[in-house]
């Protein structure tokens, strides 16, 4: 990672904007991520094991295969993003916006991790 934003004075030297660089060691399965919306129902699901089928707009449901988060909830904010709100022992842990592109074939994810207050965007391609 290459910090491409320093934070506050008088906060960590982690604190900042950070991009990647360089990843050596993930493989193909851990950036595979395949996304359904039928109707009002929104599904993720991993080859890793992580998965979930919520109604927009709907109660928290079970968040499967991840320790540190065991529910979600998701809120339609227009017809192009979707919020994803992933919970652990029914306290928010982070808050996730999904955009899809104009162009209908990518999609910028933007996540915040709650407690420790960190961003973290990406863009994600269609296959």
């Amino acid at each position: 990672m290459t910090k491409v934003q320093q934070a506050p004075a008088g906060t960590h030297a982690l604190s900042g904007s950070w991009k990647p660089v360089q990843i050596k060691s993930i493989s193909d399965r851990e950036l595979l991520v395949t996304y359904q919306l039928a109707g009002d129902t929104f599904s993720m699901s991993r080859p890793t094991g992580q998965s979930y089928t919520a109604k927009l707009n709907g109660p928290d449901v079970p968040y499967k295969g991840d320790p540190e988060i065991d529910a979600v909830a998701l809120k339609r904010v227009n017809n192009d993003v979707i919020e994803e709100t992933d919970m652990l022992r029914g306290k928010p842990v982070s808050v996730t916006r999904i955009s899809v592109d104009v162009d209908g074939k990518s999609m910028t994810v933007s996540s915040k991790d709650l407690p420790e207050g960190s961003n973290n965007q990406f863009k994600m391609k269609k296959q």
